[in-house]
């Protein structure tokens, strides 16, 4: 990844920020990235922090996330607690180059106790992520590109619009909102969600209605909302321009569905997933697509075979602790549970009623060839055609 440089920064909290990082670092023997990458390591977290987002954390402009520098800080056994304070003041000077002169910022980072910048309209910042997964398996690789794309939307200062897509089931909404938590305090200003219900069995949510939901949750009045959706969209756009926000925009159906729910500016981002590709959005707005595979399912070894074959397995070096069932097909096996008629019985001596020639058809029937009458006792699963014992004929009955 390059040598390690400060940022070009002015003098001030985040330069004095990076420039204690960076000593930290080398005090402590300058490790690599990749060991700082395994050293991040945990039960929690048996994957770590990726070594793109470490590398971020000394190299680039824009603050990392609090977890990312605590942990950093940890693993080059420095004062976690200086360095929050650190963090936090570089943080407050971050966040008022963006917003208007006089807004009131909070304390961060917020795992120390602090709290959110206060909203701008007086009300409360809208938070509306459905709740976080504990963990998510099985997406890392995805979620450092998101990371990734985060962090070169940040620098162009450019609208960024980030697409997942997949077959029903595979995960998008799970990962988008779980990407959406980690970045959460990258957007101080609040994170929007909606589900636009784009393939669900209920009509999709129309554009106006959604912008509704949008303006309302950013504290506009329903009674004094403009009818069209062109004056919605405007309107949404003009709340959001100085403002630094998260909009997620869930189980889209079409283009034309999400268009109008873009925001405008380069300080808010947008995630959309959607089972269709949204070819549009890619062409027109310059969109990072995101295609999702399903995950490898962790099947057992399949050990049957199909009726009345075997599993192929080596009994030779590998002995069975029991015995193995006969594999033979359902007729078989009924036949061989079922009783079978002792010699003597159907295919032996004549019930009342019945012809001697109806016996000797029976044993001739039931007899092997060259093994005389003792086939008939023999237990080997053999299909004979000896039947049930018979019962009384009826017709001796007949008066």
């Amino acid at each position: 990844m390059g040598r390690l440089s400060i940022p070009s920064l002015p003098e001030g909290p985040i330069r004095e920020f990076y420039e204690r990082l960076h000593t930290l670092h080398q005090v402590a023997g300058q490790p690599s990235m990749r060991a700082l990458h395994h050293g991040t390591r945990t039960a929690t977290r048996p994957r770590g922090i990726n070594a793109t987002s470490i590398h971020a954390a000394f190299a680039r402009p824009r603050l990392a996330r609090w977890d990312v520098v605590s942990e950093i800080v940890r693993l080059l056994d420095g004062d976690v607690g200086e360095f929050a304070e650190l963090w936090q003041q570089a943080r407050h000077r971050e966040l008022s180059a963006d917003v208007p002169p006089g807004t009131v910022l909070g304390a961060y980072p917020k795992e120390v106790g602090g709290s959110w910048p206060a909203d701008r309209s007086g009300g409360a910042v809208p938070r509306e992520l459905p709740p976080d997964l504990r963990t998510l398996s099985g997406r890392e690789r995805q979620l450092a590109e998101l990371d990734t794309v985060l962090d070169a939307g940040t620098e162009a200062g450019m609208t960024m619009i980030i697409v997942l897509t997949g077959p029903p089931g595979v995960g998008k909404t799970a990962l988008a909102v779980h990407w959406a938590h980690r970045v959460a305090d990258r957007f101080p200003d609040g994170q929007l969600y909606l589900d636009l219900r784009g393939y669900h069995p209920v009509p999709p949510t129309r554009p106006t209605d959604a912008l509704a939901g949008l303006l309302g949750a950013l504290g506009e009045d329903a009674a004094t909302l403009p009818p069209g959706l062109a004056s919605r969209a405007a309107r949404f756009r003009t709340l959001l321009a100085d403002r630094r926000m998260l909009v997620v925009l869930d189980n889209a159906g079409s283009v034309d569905q999400v268009r109008p729910l873009l925001p405008g500016t380069g300080r808010c981002r947008t995630v959309v997933t959607s089972r269709d590709s949204l070819a549009g959005l890619v062409a027109r707005h310059g969109v990072r697509r995101l295609d999702l595979d399903p995950l490898a399912p962790r099947a057992p070894p399949f050990r049957g075979g199909p009726l009345g074959v075997p599993p192929a397995t080596d009994e030779a070096a590998t002995p069975a602790r029991h015995p193995a069932p006969p594999y033979r097909p359902a007729p078989i096996r009924l036949a061989i549970v079922a009783p079978r008629p002792t010699h003597g019985d159907a295919c032996g001596d004549a019930p009342p009623g019945r012809s001697r020639r109806t016996a000797d058809r029976g044993r001739k029937i039931g007899r092997l060839p060259g093994t005389g009458d003792a086939a008939d006792r023999t237990d080997g699963g053999d299909l004979t055609a000896a039947g049930p014992p018979a019962g009384p004929d009826r017709r001796a009955q007949r008066p």
